[in-house]
C-alpha cells in the first residue's frame, strides 16, 4: 500500500521529538479529558484506544480535528486528490495524492498548535506517548480557540445589550422630549391665563383689603346704629306708653271740659303740642331705624361678597400651590433631560470612537483585499503558466514515451519538478483559501457591526 510505503523504518521525527516531550509549550491533557473532547467532536473512543492507538484511530482523531479547526474533511481531500489524479502519470500513485494532501494539512495544523515534531509515521505507526502528546497539543489549541470564540460571543452579546439599552434610552428620551414639549406648550398657552389670574389675584387682594377696611368701619357703624336703634325702640315704647296715658287723660279732660273749659283747653293744646312733637320725633326715629335697616342689609350684602372674595382667595391660593408644584415638576424634568442629554453625548462620543475604529479596520480590510487581489492575480498568472507547462508536457508525452528508455533520468527530474510544483500550488491554494475565509469572516463581522451601529436592517 502506498500509505505504508510513505513511512520509513527509522522515524527521525520520533527520535528528535523525544527530547521535546518534556519541554512542550502546552500542558499535558489527561486521558479522560481527551475522551471528553473527542466525544464533543463526535468520536467515541475509550482509554484503550488512547493507550494502544491504531492507524484507523489516529486517522479518525486527526480528521476530526482537521474538520473542527480547519474546516477540512475527507470529501474536501478526495475532491482535490481527484483533480490532481486527472493529470498525467496518475498510474504512478493512484491514491498517493490523497495521503500527501492529508499529510500536508496535518502538518499545517500541528504547526499552528505548536507541535513541531509531527511526521506522517505518527499516523501509520502511532505510538501511545506521542499520540497522547499530539492530542494534548490539538486539544489545547481547540480550547484556546473555543475560549476566544466564547469571549467574542460575550462581546457581541454585550454590544447587543448596549445597543438595546441605547435604543431604550433614545425611546425614553424621545418620550420625555415629547412630554416636555407638551408641558412647555401648555405652560406657554396658560401663561396669559396665569398672568391674568395673578393680576386678578392682586386686584382681588386690594379689593379685599378695601372691603375689610370698609367692613371694619361699617361694623363699627352697625354697632353704633344697633345701640341707637335700641335707644330709639325704648324711646318709642316710652312715647307710646306716654301717648296712651295722654289719650286717657284727654278722655278724662274731655269729660271734664264742661266745668273748666279754658283750663282744660289750654292743657289739651299743650298735650296736643307735646303729642305732635312726640310724633315728629317718633317719625324721625323711624326714619333713622329704616336707614339703619337699609345699612344693615348693605352690610349683610357686603358680608356675603366678602365671603365670596375669601372663597376666591382660597381658590387662588390652591391654584398658586398647583403652579408651584408644576414648576417644581418642570424643574425636575429639566434636570432629568439634562442628565439624559449628558448620557447621550457620552454615548455619541463612544459611538464616534467606535466608528473611527471600524473605519480604520475597514481601511485595513480594503488594503488586505487589494493585496490579496494582487497576489491572487500573480498566482493566477503563475497557475496559468503551470497549466501551460503541463499542456506542453502532455503534448510531448507521446514523443517521450517512445524515448522512455533513453529519457528515464529526465522523466524522473520532471516528476520531481511536477511534485514540487503541485505541493507549492496546493499549499498556496490552502493558504489563500484560509486567508479568504478569514477576510470574509472579518468582513461579515464588520458589516454586521456597522449595520447595527447605523441601524441598517440586514436581510436574512
Amino acid at each position: 500500500h502506498n500509505m505504508a510505503n510513505a513511512s520509513t523504518s527509522a522515524n527521525p521525527g520520533q527520535q528528535l521529538g523525544g527530547a521535546q516531550d518534556l519541554h512542550s509549550s502546552f500542558p499535558s491533557v489527561k486521558t479522560t479529558e481527551i475522551i471528553q473532547v473527542l466525544a464533543e467532536l463526535g468520536l467515541l473512543v475509550n482509554a484503550d484506544d488512547i493507550a494502544r492507538p491504531t492507524q484507523s484511530v489516529t486517522i479518525r482523531c486527526f480528521m476530526a480535528f482537521l474538520d473542527g479547526l480547519s474546516g477540512i474533511n475527507q470529501e474536501w481531500i478526495e475532491v482535490r486528490a481527484k483533480m490532481v489524479n486527472q493529470l498525467d502519470y496518475r498510474e504512478v500513485f493512484p491514491d498517493g495524492m490523497y495521503w500527501r494532501i492529508f499529510n500536508q494539512e496535518l502538518k499545517e495544523l500541528f504547526v499552528a498548535a505548536e507541535v513541531r515534531d509531527f511526521v506522517f509515521s505518527d499516523v501509520v505507526r502511532p505510538q501511545s506517548k506521542r499520540f497522547k502528546r499530539h492530542l494534548s497539543g490539538l486539544i489545547n489549541f481547540w480550547r484556546f480557540r473555543s475560549d476566544r470564540l466564547q469571549t467574542y460571543e460575550e462581546v457581541v452579546n454585550a454590544n447587543i445589550e448596549i445597543e438595546a439599552g441605547v435604543m431604550e434610552r433614545r425611546r425614553t428620551e424621545e418620550e420625555m422630549r415629547v412630554k416636555l414639549e407638551g408641558l412647555i406648550a401648555k405652560r406657554e398657552a396658560e401663561r396669559d391665563d396665569v398672568a391674568q389670574s395673578r393680576n386678578n389675584n392682586i386686584r382681588s387682594q386690594e379689593t379685599l383689603m378695601d372691603l375689610k377696611t370698609k367692613q371694619k368701619k361699617l361694623m363699627g357703624d352697625l354697632d353704633q346704629f344697633k345701640g341707637e336703634r335700641q335707644e330709639c325702640i325704648q324711646k318709642h315704647t316710652d312715647l307710646s306708653y306716654q301717648a296712651q296715658l295722654w289719650a286717657t287723660d284727654i278722655k278724662k279732660l274731655n269729660g271734664r271740659i264742661i266745668s273748666s273749659p279754658e283750663e282744660l283747653k289750654g292743657r289739651l293744646d299743650q298735650v296736643q303740642q307735646q303729642l305732635q312733637s312726640d310724633k315728629v320725633e317718633l317719625a324721625t326715629e323711624e326714619r333713622r331705624a329704616r336707614a339703619l335697616e337699609s345699612k344693615r342689609e348693605v352690610m349683610m350684602a357686603l358680608e356675603m361678597e366678602l365671603k365670596s372674595c375669601v372663597t376666591l382667595l382660597e381658590m387662588l391660593e390652591g391654584e398658586k400651590s398647583r403652579i408651584t408644584e408644576q414648576r417644581a415638576a418642570r424643574d425636575q424634568k429639566q434636570d432629568e433631560i439634562e442628565q439624559y442629554q449628558t448620557e447621550v453625548r457620552d454615548f455619541i462620543t463612544k459611538v464616534s470612537q467606535t466608528r473611527r475604529q471600524i473605519q480604520s479596520a475597514m481601511d485595513r480590510l480594503q488594503r488586505l483585499n487589494k493585496g490579496f487581489e494582487e497576489k491572487r492575480a500573480a498566482y493566477q498568472a503563475k497557475t496559468e503558466a503551470i497549466h501551460a507547462a503541463l499542456s506542453d508536457l502532455n503534448r510531448r508525452r507521446s514523443e517521450m514515451m517512445d524515448k522512455a528508455k533513453a529519457k528515464n533520468q529526465e522523466t524522473a527530474e520532471l516528476e520531481a519538478k511536477f511534485d514540487r510544483i503541485t505541493e507549492e500550488y496546493q499549499a498556496f491554494c490552502n493558504e489563500r483559501t484560509q486567508e479568504r475565509n478569514t477576510i470574509c469572516h472579518l468582513a461579515e463581522v464588520y458589516i454586521v457591526g456597522i449595520a447595527r451601529a447605523r441601524e441598517i436592517p440586514i436581510d436574512g
